[in-house]
Parts: structure tokens; sequence; C-alpha cells
């Protein structure tokens, strides 16, 4: 004799994006960690939007824990811009969270390739005229 389970679905609550770290990062140098979760909703289906453009997995871009994690390793100056996690089920449209924007800081040093390779010096002094 068998038997089912049923679990009815519940309507999915606007996500909230958990932000680590929550201060801007370091170009090259840092991670970033971001979790998408819901008060409400069962069969969550998570995605994540970078400038309302849809974020697929690259050699940078993590999906972990059936999409509800971010994680970008390591940041880099192109990832700037405003983050936002879609969440939808079955019984309901796709929710959006609050855009969440990721700042990304290029540290100068003379062995980083994470700044440009290239220095603007102040113009040089202009010359006086003495006319007396």
């Amino acid at each position: 004799v068998g038997f089912s389970l049923f679990f009815p679905l519940e309507p999915v609550s606007t996500p909230v994006i958990e932000k680590k770290p929550s201060y801007a990062v370091i170009e090259d140098k840092a991670n970033v960690t971001w979790t998408c979760s819901v008060e409400k909703g069962t069969r969550v289906v998570f995605q994540w939007l970078r400038d309302n453009a849809a974020l697929t997995p690259s050699k940078r871009y993590h999906f972990i824990q059936d999409n509800s994690t971010l994680l970008i390793s390591p940041v880099r100056k192109e990832d700037k811009g405003i983050y936002r996690c879609a969440a939808s089920n079955p019984v309901s449209q796709i929710r959006k969270s609050r855009g969440v924007e990721l700042n990304v800081y290029c540290e100068y040093t003379s062995f980083s390739s994470a700044c440009p390779s290239f220095i603007i010096l102040p113009a040089p002094p202009k010359k006086v005229l003495n006319l007396s």
C-alpha cells in the first residue's frame, strides 16, 4: 500500500539580499558572497540580476544552494552595478528584491595589475613673463 504526501504551495514573499562583505571591495583581492532569502514560499526558484540583466554561471560567478547564493570570486571593476535577486514558484509571479549596489575599488601598488598601467601627472608649471 503506497501513500503520498501533499504539500500545498505557499506564495513567495519579497526576497531580501544579505551581502558579505557589506562594504566596497578591492578589485582582484576580494570575494563577494550574497544570499537571497524569502520569509514565505515553498519550492522557490531563485535568479540573480545585475543592472536588470540575468546572470549566468562563469569562471567568477558561482551559484550555490539552489541559486539562492551568489559568489563572485574574484571581484573585478566590471562587476560594479545594481544587483537584485528574483524569487518565484508555480503559484507566484516573480518577486524582485531591492537593488543592492556593488562598489569595486582599485588598490594601487607598483606591483598591482588591478589598476591602470598609466598615471596622470599634473601639468608642468606655466612660465610667467616678467614685462617690467
